[in-house]
């Protein structure tokens, strides 16, 4: 059994549990690596390097790298696609291979991207993030509005809260945790909702204590999240408020500053 794998798929849906009709607890996407740490049958046990997350997918969906394969790999000039989803082709004859998702990873080496072993093309000027590149989470964020939610989802396609902000911030060029819980215990507090800053997290509970939801502050006391779909709504210091139903869906917690 290989130690390490890559995904070289647009995503490999993870799995709680080894089996087809297990919820999806999140996704791998393109060019995000794992360690092989068990299998069965025709499943193997991951943990994801990006944010160390465990679960299942199907075996036959990996490509397996050896340790020295993983340290290059680790150790090359890594790019994330800043584009929603963008389609590929292969520059030796411009015929579409594939589709990559926001957050992809991709290598450079002089100059061109590469693709397995590939150089690959983006349609038009897809928008790269690369070291140094700016940063603009609401620019991002706001690209994703309408996306349907999915529980368990980091694509354009579906996302659940906590996968719509790691993604956005990770086509940034930020690492953040899978989960709104884990998401919520980085950062730097900000103490009062009128000190928040666009592109800060503003976190909700249950009322007794536990994270459950997660978005991006907008200007305006306005929040962007994925809720039934992303979109946005107001934000006071009580939580999320439905003008239209004149009601509150989620009540505030803490709001975190990341950069």
């Amino acid at each position: 059994m290989p130690t390490f794998g890559i995904c070289q798929l647009t995503l490999i849906p993870i799995r709680k549990e080894p089996a087809e009709p297990s919820e999806m607890v999140s996704q791998l996407l393109y060019g995000e690596t794992f360690e092989i740490i068990g299998s069965k049958g025709s499943w193997s046990h991951i943990r994801t390097h990006f944010d160390d997350y465990k679960g299942w997918i199907t075996t036959k969906m990996l490509t397996p790298m050896d340790s020295d394969e993983l340290n290059k790999y680790q150790l090359s000039n890594k790019i994330y696609l800043k584009e929603p989803v963008c389609r590929v082709s292969l520059t030796e004859n411009k015929l579409p291979v594939s589709y990559l998702a926001g957050g992809s990873t991709l290598l450079e080496e002089n100059n061109q991207l590469i693709l397995g072993n590939h150089i690959l093309g983006l349609e038009h000027t897809a928008a790269l993030h690369r070291p140094g590149s700016k940063v603009d989470i609401v620019g991002t964020a706001l690209q994703f509005l309408n996306s349907p939610y999915l529980w368990g989802g980091r694509t354009i396609f579906g996302l659940d809260c906590s996968g719509f902000t790691q993604v956005v911030f990770k086509m940034n060029g930020f690492v953040l945790p899978r989960d709104a819980y884990q998401q919520a215990e980085l950062g730097k507090t900000v103490h009062s909702l009128k000190d928040a800053q666009p592109g800060d997290l503003a976190f909700f509970d249950t009322g007794k204590g536990r994270i459950i939801h997660t978005g991006i502050i907008l200007e305006h006391s306005e929040i962007i999240h994925s809720s039934g779909k992303v979109h946005i709504a107001k934000l006071d210091q009580e939580g999320i408020f439905y003008v239209e139903k004149n009601e509150y869906s989620h009540k505030l917690r803490l709001i975190k500053r990341y950069f």
